[in-house]
């Protein structure tokens, strides 16, 4: 197992390093360091330390720019060399259970030669459930000293806190309160001197969100009592500082002069409102000479605000909700971080990109109680297997929004390549209907690739929102509960464009599985597309298959244009009905089951054999309390064999490998031999967990013969990564998986190189074979002997082995890289270079083909002994080359009696 690539960015500001060449980024166990000239990553420091333990915020040392503290969740202070990547200390706090933000003074001074440090901490109190703010004394000798500041009133907690004037001044916001203490002044009533100083409460009657606070220093007080007016009317003679909060509703409130360094307070403070933003301000910072405010929210527009002219600049279309705002030490760079989890830094002066980064923008589910785990949308390239293809939502801060982007990640790089949005978009648009319910984008449930990597088939899913109702029916679902009459789907083709270098649209079909009692589309459940050709298979709640071919057809006035003569089209070309469908089993379950109440769950999941002769379907029973699987021929459609009474419970995937159908069901992993038509083995899954509804996923790699799934709960601590050879019953390897983290989806890459994993966190982990000597399978025979799932090593002496270790040994020699091809070793007595073969060009001869299609042995043979024969190719084997593409199944070389009725929806774009 490789380790974790990628990750979700924190929602923390970005840290500028002093001479702007570096920035700093905060993933949720680890501080990544980036060059502001190349955007690529050039250090990482990670946190050792628990699963549950996290950054919660990071500040840059005043006194050595080349330090950074990092506070965790665990009340612990790290101070780390971001040169260096090294942890120099860390302090453990003993007054604060959870630290909530952090705030370091630029320019406060140290008491004593001992402090090495000065840093402000807000966060729950260890006793109670209080919220605090201390004042925090750190020594690389001594232990940390820790001074109580402030206790909020009431226990909400410390969004944003801040420090100013060599530590005289502190300000924060608590819930609805803008919070101000001045470090050197009493109250006037009292004879009683507070510990720290006073502090004032500003409450507001809306929550606030963000806050920066400006105190000018000396020289600009100057310029300002010599200059007249120039600051606005508003702004008081003495700059005694200024407060700017942004509140949930979308306005900003500008508190003058109430930093007051010296006496008391008199009256109501003058506080300015400036108000253009729709929702929510997420991020607001002054510049660096307190004549500009700029703020950001889910508009996706950053706003400027002159503050002497009242002018507003706008830079508008940034493509996602901007999350956090940070200036650079010399104020000539923006650093915006965005809710898509990516960031970017715009120059001051030409508002354009000089630098970005940009995450795995997977989506962020938010799991009600009853609801099935949500499935990530993606795929592996299958030219390319380093780059991934998922549905990404603009947001992923919103636990509702939408995947209607498709994002392609190289993994290998940790990069994004490009970026397109396959459905509709309202993201620069009002999204807020009449009666204030928010419009939501089309959804990408399903995506599908065509090995070849030319064709693209993506289903677009939009339900309208649910709204609550005053009245319910008899049996108390509300009217307006079942919206699949309301709901769109539609089923798009794309074809790669190697001029344009993006998804280009070639067919759209609307409604692709209809239903005949004008009830709206039927949901499609599942997407998949053949192995060797261009055809893809659709299961829907109708409980039928529909199979798409291409059609080329010329093209109206091409000639004149001076275009290609010939589209393709996509179209239904075959229907295989295998049940009634989701509205026929309830409607029997209400006829036949004595009142019983009808199936609301609707599953499926369909795959195809390797040489695409054979199409599978899984979809519940009568009773909807097991699966039935149905396998048919996918050229004449005719249903061969049915399977019924397999006690699997829900089949979440099925997959054919060779000769075996694999199900994965909720209760019950099984492989049937289709040729004994017997069951192979089955193992019951809750020998492991004893849950009813357990977390699975299923991959299979055809070119390793090898399938891999993954069985956990939601509150699993640590999933595992089971690896089968079908026809044994026996792992050939167990991966555990790291604490704290939720796999969302299994991929194989179908070149033999192993299983992509992607987690909750947006991280890419690789699962990969390493070719040695045989090892014992591992039993999982029940919980006890999870422990021990290890592969024991024939000999001692070898490394214990922690990947695909036996899967390959029986057919494949050991990879040599191309440095061990340079260093051949020459024999001492005769001088003859060991001819070395790579294992690409054995696995292109031996697993070219499934075991049952192999052809003459004599023929392979030769193939082998003229390798050996020969100087050994470094690039003999071409994961990557497609050959297999079936043009005479296409829809020209049919009869047109095959084509189904639903082939007329096809529209041409």
């Amino acid at each position: 197992m490789s380790s974790a690539l990628g990750g979700r960015f924190l929602p923390l500001d970005m840290v500028f390093s002093e001479d702007e060449k570096f920035f700093l980024l905060a993933h949720s166990c680890s501080l990544k360091i980036y060059s502001a000239k190349t955007s690529l990553q050039v250090r990482e420091f990670s946190l050792d330390s628990k699963p549950s333990e996290v950054i919660v915020c990071f500040k840059l040392d005043p006194l050595d720019s080349s330090k950074v503290y990092i506070g965790t969740s665990a009340s612990t202070i790290c101070f780390v060399d971001w040169t260096t990547g090294k942890l120099v200390k860390s302090w453990q706090l003993l007054n604060i259970r959870t630290i909530q933000c952090l705030a370091v003074c630029v320019d406060e001074k140290r008491e004593d030669g001992e402090a090495h440090g000065i840093i402000y901490v807000g966060g729950s109190g260890s006793k109670d459930s209080s919220t605090i703010i201390q004042r925090v004394k750190l020594s690389l000798s001594v232990r940390l000293i820790e001074d109580r500041v402030y206790v909020v009133p009431k226990p909400s907690p410390v969004g944003c806190m801040q420090v100013l004037d060599q530590g005289n001044v502190v300000t924060a916001i608590a819930g609805n309160t803008l919070i101000i203490g001045n470090k050197n002044t009493e109250e006037e009533d009292s004879s009683v001197k507070k510990p720290w100083g006073v502090f004032r409460h500003y409450p507001m009657s809306f929550h606030l969100t963000c806050m920066d606070a400006y105190l000018p220093g000396e020289p600009d007080i100057i310029n300002h009592k010599g200059g007249g007016s120039q600051w606005g009317s508003g702004r008081g003679a003495n700059q005694l500082g200024d407060v700017v909060v942004g509140d949930n509703l979308g306005a900003l409130h500008l508190f003058h002069n109430v930093l007051r360094v010296e006496g008391v307070p008199k009256g109501s403070p003058v506080i300015s409102k400036m108000h253009w933003h729709r929702s929510r301000v997420q991020a607001v910072k002054w510049a660096l000479d307190g004549k500009y405010i700029i703020s950001g929210g889910s508009e996706t527009v950053l706003v400027i605000w002159q503050l002497g002219t009242g002018f507003k600049q706008f830079l508008p279309h940034l493509g996602a909700t901007i999350q956090n705002i940070a200036i650079s030490p010399r104020g000539s760079s923006y650093g915006i971080g965005f809710a898509d989890n990516s960031v970017m830094v715009l120059s001051t002066t030409e508002f354009k990109p000089t630098s970005s980064v940009t995450g795995i923008q997977s989506r962020v589910f938010h799991l009600e109680k009853g609801t099935e785990y949500p499935r990530f949308t993606c795929v592996m390239h299958p030219t390319l297997p380093n780059r991934l293809l998922l549905a990404s939502p603009s947001s992923q801060t919103d636990l509702y929004s939408s995947a209607s982007s498709l994002q392609t990640f190289d993994i290998s790089s940790t990069r994004q390549i490009y970026k397109q949005t396959l459905t509709r978009s309202n993201i620069t648009s009002a999204n807020q209907g009449p009666d204030e319910y928010k419009i939501k984008e089309p959804d990408l449930p399903h995506l599908a690739i065509t090995k070849d990597g030319k064709w693209l088939a993506s289903i677009d899913e939009w339900k309208p929102p649910k709204k609550k109702s005053l009245y319910s029916n008899e049996d108390g679902r509300s009217s307006q509960e079942d919206d699949s009459d309301q709901s769109e789907v539609s089923l798009k083709f794309w074809k790669w464009g190697e001029k344009s270098l993006s998804w280009e649209l070639a067919t759209i079909v609307k409604s692709p599985h209809p239903s005949f009692g004008g009830a709206g589309p039927e949901e499609v459940l599942d997407l998949v597309a053949a192995p060797k050709a261009h055809l893809f298979a659709t299961l829907a709640g109708d409980g039928s298959v529909r199979l798409w071919k291409p059609k080329a057809q010329a093209r109206d006035g091409a000639r004149l244009r001076r275009e290609d003569s010939e589209i393709t089209v996509w179209s239904c070309r075959k229907v295989i009905k295998f049940s009634k469908g989701k509205r026929g089993q309830q409607i029997l379950a209400q006829n036949l089951l004595s009142g019983m109440s009808p199936q609301k769950a609707w599953w499926g999941s369909v795959a195809f054999s390797e040489d695409n002769s054979v199409i599978a379907a899984a979809v519940p029973n009568s009773l909807g309390d097991d699966s039935a699987i149905y396998l048919a021929d996918s050229s004449s459609g005719a249903i061969a064999h049915f399977l019924s009474g397999l006690q699997v419970g829900k089949a979440t995937e099925i997959a054919i490998l060779e000769r075996y159908l694999v199900i994965l069901g909720t209760s019950k992993l099984l492989v049937w031999n289709m040729v004994n038509g017997t069951v192979q083995w089955e193992f019951n899954l809750r020998t492991l967990l004893s849950v009813n509804n357990p977390v699975t996923h299923l991959a299979v790699d055809y070119l390793s013969q090898t399938f891999a799934i993954t069985i956990s709960q939601r509150d699993a601590p640590s999933p595992k990564i089971f690896v089968f050879e079908a026809p044994h019953p026996t792992p050939v390897h167990v991966q555990r998986f790291e604490c704290g983290y939720q796999i969302m989806a299994l991929l194989g890459t179908d070149t033999g190189k192993g299983y992509v994993a992607l987690d909750n966190q947006a991280r890419v982990c690789c699962l990969s074979p390493i070719l040695t000597r045989p090892v014992q399978r591992t039993p999982i025979e029940g919980k006890e002997e999870e422990e021990q799932e290890a592969p024991v090593v024939a000999e001692e002496d070898e490394p214990t082995i922690g990947t695909l270790s036996g899967a390959y040994l029986s057919t494949t020699a050991p990879t040599m890289s191309a440095e061990d091809h340079m260093d051949l070793d020459y024999a001492k007595d005769d001088g003859v270079v060991d001819h070395v073969v790579s294992r690409e060009a054995l696995e292109n001869i031996l697993d070219s083909t499934p075991s049952y299609a192999i052809g003459s042995l004599e023929h392979t043979f030769d193939q082998v002994l003229q390798l050996f024969a020969k100087a050994p190719l470094l690039n003999d084997g071409d994961d990557g080359d497609f050959g297999g593409v079936e043009e005479e199944g296409g829809p020209q070389n049919r009869s047109g009696d095959e084509e189904d009725d639903n082939g007329e929806d096809a529209m041409e774009v």
